[in-house]
C-alpha cells in the first residue's frame, strides 16, 4: 500500500520530480511503488546527498508526496515566525491558530539530521478512506510540539487536543488543505474527547469531565467541569447524559441539561479500572482493565446497577485479558484488549453479551472508531489497522498504513479519516513492539 511521505522543507519547493527521485533513492534500489512505509530520515538523507536541502529542517513549507504517483502538492503553508523553539508558556494565549513552530535547535536527529522517531512532533494525517483497502496519506495538519492527546471530526471540522492544554479547531472542507482556525484552552490531562451537537465532552483525568461550547469552531469557549472522584479515562454520550469511566472510582453519570453547569447525578462501583465505555439503549459497556467487560444498567441514569460481567476467551500471555477501549454499532461492541487486540461482542441479549468473533491487532492497541463496516484502530508503533466488519462474526484486516512516529487517535467523518501520530518509545517501528 502506498503512503504519503511527509516532511519540512526549506524555503526553496522542490519540484516534483526531484522530489519523486529523492523518495526513489531513499527507497533503495528494487524497491517497489507498493512499500508500506519510507522512513522521514531516509528522504532527507537522499536529499542531503543530493544537495537538494540546503536550509534547515525548522522550515515553512509543508509537502506531502504520494511515491505511487511519483507527483508532489502543497497541502499546508505557513510562515514560521516564532523563535526555534516553541513558546513555554501555556495555554491557547501562548500562539495563534495556524501557527507553526520550526523544528527547534539541538532536537534529537535522525540519519542525515532528520528527527528520530522518539523526537518527533506530533502531526495530524489525513486519510482518504473512500476505499478502506487502498487508504493513503492526502493531507497534513498543523504541527503540535506537545503530544495530541485525543481528537475528534464531526463534519467540516476537526477539534484536537495536546498535551500543553490547548483545544485546536481545524477547517477540513478542504481535507487536503486542514486549516487551523480557532483556539481555546483545556484541561492539560485530556484523554479522549466527544462532540454532541454543538458542545465537546473532555474526559479530563484528575480534572473530570470538561465541556467546550463549540457552536463557533473559530471562537470555542471552555465551560465549567464537572469534578469527578479518580480520573476521567473515557466518556460517551446519550441524550443529556454523560458516561464517564472513571479509572479506580467506577462509572460516573453526568447531567448535561444545563451545559454550563454539568452535575454528576448517579455513581457506580466497578472492579478493576474504568478505561472504556460505550452506551446502547439502557446499557453501559464498561471496559475495566483486568476487571473484564462490565455491563451496566442505565435506564435510571441516576441510579445505574451492575447488570452483567463478561469474562472473555482468549486471555493472552499473561493469562488474563486487559480491555481497554470499547466503541458499538449495530448491535454489536468491539472491545481492545492490550495483549491479545479485537474481540467482538453480540448485543442480541443486552445485559449478557455474547464473543462471536476476534482478531490479533500488533501493537499496542488502544483507540478504535467503526464507521460503516470498517473498524479504525490506533495500534501505537504498527500505525493505523482497518478491520472489515461486515460480518463481525469474521473479522479481517483490509489495510494498515504506518507513519513515522506512533499512531495515538483516530476519527473518521465521511470518507476521511484522521489520524494523530506521536513521538515512539520503539524507533523500530511494528518491528520493536508486541507481536
Amino acid at each position: 500500500m502506498s503512503c504519503s511521505v511527509v516532511k519540512a522543507l526549506g524555503a526553496a519547493t522542490l519540484p516534483a520530480m526531484l522530489l519523486a527521485a529523492l523518495i526513489h533513492a531513499a527507497r533503495g534500489p528494487g524497491a517497489g511503488a507498493s512499500s508500506e512505509t519510507v522512513s522521514f530520515a531516509a528522504v532527507v538523507s537522499a536529499a542531503g546527498q543530493s544537495g537538494a536541502m540546503g536550509g534547515p529542517l525548522g522550515a515553512a513549507r509543508l509537502l506531502a508526496t504520494d511515491p505511487g504517483t511519483g507527483g508532489a502538492s502543497a497541502v499546508g503553508e505557513r510562515a514560521a515566525e516564532a523563535a526555534s523553539e516553541p513558546p513555554a508558556a501555556d495555554g491557547a494565549s501562548a500562539r495563534k491558530a495556524g501557527e507553526v513552530f520550526p523544528w527547534p535547535e539541538g532536537a534529537a536527529a535522525g540519519p542525515a539530521g532528520g528527527p528520530s522517531a522518539t523526537e518527533l512532533p506530533s502531526r495530524l494525517l489525513v486519510l482518504d478512506a473512500a476505499e478502506p483497502g487502498q487508504v493513503r496519506a492526502v493531507g497534513l495538519g498543523a504541527v503540535y510540539w506537545d503530544p495530541i492527546a485525543s481528537l475528534a471530526a464531526v463534519g467540516d471540522h476537526v477539534y484536537v487536543i495536546d498535551g500543553r492544554g490547548v483545544l485546536s479547531a481545524l477547517d477540513v472542507a478542504d481535507p487536503l488543505r486542514p486549516a487551523e482556525v480557532g483556539l481555546a484552552d483545556a484541561p492539560r490531562d485530556v484523554v479522549a474527547v466527544v462532540v454532541a451537537g454543538r458542545y465537546g465532552y473532555l474526559a479530563a483525568g484528575p480534572d473530570g469531565l470538561g465541556v467546550v461550547d463549540l457552536a463557533e469552531p473559530r471562537r470555542p469557549v471552555p465551560l465549567d467541569a464537572a469534578r469527578l472522584p479518580g480520573r476521567a479515562m473515557d466518556v460517551a454520550v446519550a441524550g443529556r447524559y454523560a458516561y464517564v469511566a472513571s479509572g479506580y472510582d467506577g462509572l460516573r453519570v453526568v447531567d448535561l441539561g444545563v451545559p454550563d453547569q454539568p452535575a454528576v447525578v448517579g455513581a457506580l462501583a466497578l472492579p478493576g479500572y474504568a478505561l472504556g465505555v460505550a452506551v446502547v439503549g439502557d446499557y453501559a459497556y464498561v471496559a475495566t482493565g483486568y476487571g473484564g467487560l462490565q455491563v451496566v444498567g442505565v435506564g435510571d441514569p441516576a441510579n445505574p446497577r451492575r447488570a452483567g460481567e463478561l469474562t472473555l476467551a482468549r486471555p493472552g500471555l499473561s493469562g488474563r485479558t486487559y480491555l481497554r477501549a470499547i466503541t458499538a454499532a449495530d448491535g454489536y461492541a468491539y472491545v481492545l484488549d492490550f495483549e491479545t487486540g479485537l474481540h467482538v461482542l453480540d448485543l442480541a441479549e443486552p445485559s449478557r453479551p455474547v464473543e462471536v468473533g476476534g482478531h490479533d491487532v500488533p501493537g499496542s492497541a488502544h483507540r478504535l472508531v467503526v464507521a460503516g463496516t470498517t473498524l479504525y484502530v490506533a495500534a501505537g508503533p504498527c500505525g493505523l489497522r482497518l478491520i472489515d466488519v461486515a460480518t463481525p462474526t469474521q473479522p479481517v484486516e483490509i489495510g494498515a498504513i504506518r507513519p513515522l512516529g506512533a499512531t495515538q487517535d483516530v476519527a473518521v467523518a465521511g470518507r476521511y479519516a484522521y489520524v494523530s501520530t506521536v513521538p515512539t518509545d520503539h524507533p523500530g517501528g511494528c518491528a520493536g513492539a508486541r507481536p
